[in-house]
This record gives C-alpha cells, sequence and structure tokens, in this order.
C-alpha cells in the first residue's frame, strides 16, 4: 500500500510539528487515510506550487506514479528546494 510506505517515510523524515502537502489529489483520494495514520502528522492534500502554501508548510511530497503538477511547477520546486526519494515519492524540504 503506497499510503503505509509513504506514511512511514514521513514519520521518519519530519518532526511531530511539521506541515506536509501531498500534490497529487488522484493520490490523496485513495490512500489518504494509510498516509495520515502512518505518518502522524499534520498531512494534506493540494493541488499545485503557490507562495501562499510554500509559505505554510514544511514539506512537499510528490508521489512517484502519482505527479500530477505541471512541468512549469515541478520544476521551481527541484530548482529551489533540496529533496530526497523517500517511500515511493519525492519530498522537498521548504523549512525545517
Amino acid at each position: 500500500n503506497p499510503g503505509v510506505t509513504l506514511g512511514k517515510a514521513l514519520a521518519t523524515k519530519t518532526k511531530f510539528t511539521d506541515t506536509i502537502v501531498v500534490l497529487s489529489p488522484d493520490y490523496w483520494q485513495w490512500y489518504e487515510v494509510f498516509t495520515r495514520y502512518y505518518a502522524d502528522r499534520n498531512v494534506y492534500a493540494g493541488d499545485k506550487v503557490t507562495k501562499e502554501m510554500l509559505s505554510g508548510v514544511n514539506y512537499v511530497v510528490i508521489p512517484k506514479n502519482y505527479n500530477q503538477l505541471p512541468k512549469e511547477e515541478t520544476a521551481i520546486l527541484y530548482a529551489h528546494y533540496p529533496h530526497a526519494e523517500a517511500g515511493g515519492a519525492t519530498i522537498f524540504t521548504i523549512k525545517k
């Protein structure tokens, strides 16, 4: 289950107080419950990269098989934020 895998990765790589956005409505529709449970963090879904969204989160997650973002938005994240692959997703560190 991708939600279990991602949730466990987030629990390991982030702090309990961190806020995390998963940028994939399709992923979220199927795996929200598992991701939230296993991450035990403030995790919510988003559908686009905005300055407002980035200012309010510690991490942005793009699940590998569920990337629905326009290439321009994905390119912004890769160009400006450190990232790592874990739990079947790319996890971008926005602020620690």
